[in-house]
């Protein structure tokens, strides 16, 4: 019985050290065109895109979220509604944080110079 209450803390720690969010990594993203954009009721921007590579280690590698309290986020919006509207490639800066089900905060949108 002893084992119950002491062998308990160390294995949540362990099982909070091993959650997927742990793993998450920010930085840009290869630039790609969007795939979807919408406004939800939720108070969040979602972007649809397929990436090469999503550095974030979110579980849902295609979609991403701005909330609209965030800083720039109606200027980041507006980028990504033109971008899409142009079918011009985005980049996309990731924070690392997972939320949503395992989509994507982002932070920051770029419009990368036309090859």
């Amino acid at each position: 019985m002893k084992c119950v209450r002491y062998c308990a803390a160390p294995l949540l720690l362990m099982l909070i050290m091993h959650a997927p969010s742990s793993y998450a990594d920010s930085g840009w993203l290869v630039a790609a065109p969007l795939q979807g954009l919408s406004v939800s009721n939720k108070g969040r921007y979602t972007i649809e895109m397929e990436v090469e590579k999503n550095i974030s280690g979110c579980s849902n590698p295609r979609l991403f979220y701005i909330d609209f309290e965030a800083i720039g986020a109606e200027q980041a919006y507006q980028l990504l509604l033109r971008s899409m509207l142009a079918e011009r490639a985005v980049q996309l800066y990731v924070t690392g944080r997972c939320a949503l089900k395992g989509v994507a905060e982002v932070s920051a949108v770029r419009l990368p110079a036309k090859p």
